[in-house]
């Protein structure tokens, strides 16, 4: 709804309280005729197909150019316009970054590190693997114009298989890295419908640099880290792995946690 965009999804929560169908319903994606569901005859395997380089349950991929051409496009949708600001300069404000890292303490394999080129303006992220290549193109690292640590809160609704992120209407914290530099910010959204909104350390929307823009939303729990040079990748996920092992976090039982998402409105 924050794009009041076309909707593709293989697979979805259905408990009561995260059911993707009812709130695709009470968005109206549905009645728009934006809404495919992959599960289903309607659109598979015509936009839906399995994949041979993924293994299965994750191996679904969906033909976005043709959906759109045939989908999407005959409905003649007016899709709003919502576009963050950009700019060819290069930021003063903030601190040099030259790597970042970002450390899921719930999911250590998740974690990465952004590495600043200077020469392109533009960061590698790397994982435990390696670099973080496209699957048809693996001798080219994917480069990213800008990194977004978007800080909210995560809960759960009944187990474990059913996240949620209820704060993302509102505002938070966000840490920014662009040009090679880090910016401490924040983010603010109004209402549903309405798209995000960050800000550099002066209250400003910040400028981005062109390119692509990797937002990650998480809670308070994720550290964030900058080092001055990339070092061994895998020496350093290993420690990472380590250190989460060693100071383990503190959890509560998922009950505890669904129970107290209820009793707040969540």
């Amino acid at each position: 709804e924050e794009w009041d965009a076309a909707f593709a999804f293989y697979g979805k929560q259905e408990v009561g309280g995260s059911d993707l169908r009812k709130s695709l319903r009470d968005y109206g994606v549905n009645k728009k005729g934006l809404a495919f569901d992959g599960i289903g005859n309607k659109y598979e395997p015509a936009y839906f197909h399995r994949t041979k380089y993924h293994r299965r349950p994750h191996n679904v991929a969906f033909d976005v150019q043709k959906a759109y051409d045939e989908l999407v496009a005959p409905l003649n949708y007016p899709f709003p316009k919502r576009p963050f600001l950009f700019t060819d300069e290069k930021p003063l404000l903030g601190v040099e970054a030259g790597k970042v890292n970002i450390i899921h303490k719930r999911n250590v394999e998740t974690s990465s590190s952004f590495v600043y080129d200077d020469t392109t303006n533009t960061y590698t992220r790397y994982t435990e693997k390696g670099p973080y290549v496209d699957i048809f193109d693996q001798e080219t690292p994917i480069q990213y114009a800008n990194i977004i640590v978007m800080r909210t809160r995560l809960t759960w609704n009944v187990d474990s298989m059913s996240p949620l992120l209820p704060d993302v209407i509102g505002q938070g914290a966000a840490e920014i890295f662009t040009a090679g530099r880090y910016i401490p910010g924040a983010w603010a959204r109004a209402a549903a419908n309405s798209r995000t909104i960050f800000f550099d350390s002066n209250g400003d929307e910040i400028k981005l640099q062109r390119g692509k823009t990797w937002i990650c939303v998480t809670d308070s729990k994720s550290e964030v880290s900058i080092d001055a040079a990339l070092g061994d990748v895998q020496e350093f996920f290993k420690e990472a792995k380590k250190n989460a092992k060693d100071n383990p976090m503190k959890e509560e039982p998922i009950d505890e946690l669904a129970a107290k998402s209820r009793q707040s409105g969540v």
